[in-house]
C-alpha cells in the first residue's frame, strides 16, 4: 500500500507491506525512495501502526558508497492522519536513496 504518493515527477514515494502480524501492526515494513539528487527534510509518510520504526537499511550509507547524508535511526509514529492512515511521521530523505524501516 502507498503511504505517501508524491506528485508526478517528484521522484519520491513510500510504500508499506504487512509482515507475519498483518493487521496487528507487528512485523510491518515501510520502504521509502528518493530518486532525486536533492535531500528532503520534513517529508511526511503514513505509518501502519503506532510503534517506533527502526532503520534496517539505507542505500545512502557510506558503507555502500553513498553520500552518508544523515537519516534518523528511529522514526516515531504520531497520531496524525496522513494518506488515509491514522499514524504518520516526518523524516529526512537522503538523496538518491532507498531506506527500509521495520517496526519489529
Amino acid at each position: 500500500s502507498w503511504v505517501r504518493r508524491s506528485p508526478a515527477g517528484a521522484g519520491a514515494g513510500a510504500g508499506a507491506g504487512a509482515g507475519a502480524g498483518a493487521g496487528a501492526g507487528d512485523g510491518d515494513v515501510v520502504v521509502v525512495a528518493n530518486f532525486t539528487p536533492t535531500p528532503h527534510w520534513g517529508y511526511r509518510i503514513a505509518l501502519p501502526g503506532p510503534k517506533n520504526w527502526k532503520l534496517v537499511a539505507n542505500s545512502d550509507d557510506r558503507r555502500w558508497w553513498g553520500s552518508g547524508h544523515h537519516v534518523e535511526p528511529v522514526l516515531t509514529a504520531h497520531e496524525v492522519g496522513w494518506a488515509g492512515w491514522d499514524w504518520s511521521t516526518e523524516m529526512t530523505l537522503a538523496p538518491l536513496a532507498i531506506t527500509i524501516w521495520s517496526n519489529r
